[in-house]
Parts: structure tokens; C-alpha cells; sequence
């Protein structure tokens, strides 16, 4: 699921994955929780579906990383949003502009959230999380 790996300073790399199934519904995922005495940074986030999704107005699906309700990171495939997701290809999610809704605190818990709008199907991919324990 992920590994943390120690730097020169005193912060901690975390790289979590997460291969989500193909998806007609919403669905929140917990990935990870926050150890104790510690805070998260997210620095990036990307996600690449083999399939792709095309954008589409009424039909489609918002890809995030949440802090319980605070979007950190996102993708929507809704049009006039971040748009298509192209087949085999890496996309960066949005990350949030407040850096305070990327800072997670201990004990708080990053979850991958899909939320679908209309009938739109999304294949099967997978998210790459990457921050740092501060």
C-alpha cells in the first residue's frame, strides 16, 4: 500500500498507492491515518487510468484526496474542469491553493474519494499519493 523513506532532514517521504476497481457509484476509500506526534504534507498527487474517461457535462466523475471533508487534491472530468483523462497517461490532480487544506494533522485520515455525477463509468487505475511526515 505505501513506504516511508527517510530524507536528510527530519521529515519522512510517504508514497501511498491505491488501484481503484471500475466504478459506476461513488466510493470513499480510507487509505492511511497520520501517526501520532506527526503532521502530513501533501506534495502531489497523479493518477492514471489505462482506459481513460472522456470529459463530459453531465456525465462524469471527481477524482480527490480528502482530509475528512477538505479537498486537498482533485480531478473532474466534467467538462470545463480538468477535462479528459487521457488513456495510459499520468495526470497531476489539482492541489488544493490553501496550503493549510494540504497540511494534515495527527490522527487525521487521507481518503480517496471518487464521486460520480450522472451514469459515467470510470475504469479501473490508480492513484500515487506522495507527501512528507513533518
Amino acid at each position: 500500500m505505501g513506504n516511508r523513506r527517510k530524507n536528510n532532514t527530519d521529515e519522512e517521504r510517504v508514497l501511498l498507492q491505491y488501484e481503484n476497481a471500475s466504478l459506476t457509484a461513488d466510493l470513499t476509500y480510507k487509505l492511511w491515518e497520520v501517526p501520532a506526534g506527526r503532521k502530513f504534507r501533501l506534495d502531489r498527487v497523479t493518477y492514471v487510468n489505462p482506459t481513460g474517461l472522456a470529459e463530459d457535462a453531465a456525465n462524469y466523475f471527481n477524482v480527490s484526496v480528502n482530509n475528512g471533508a477538505t479537498l486537498a487534491a482533485n480531478w473532474s472530468t466534467e467538462t470545463g474542469q480538468e477535462g479528459t483523462l487521457a488513456a495510459d497517461t499520468f495526470v497531476d490532480l489539482t492541489l488544493a491553493t490553501a496550503e493549510a487544506d494540504r497540511i494534515f494533522a495527527a490522527g487525521d485520515e487521507l481518503s480517496a474519494v471518487f464521486d460520480e455525477t450522472g451514469t459515467a463509468t470510470l475504469p479501473a487505475g490508480q492513484l500515487v499519493i506522495e507527501g512528507r511526515l513533518l
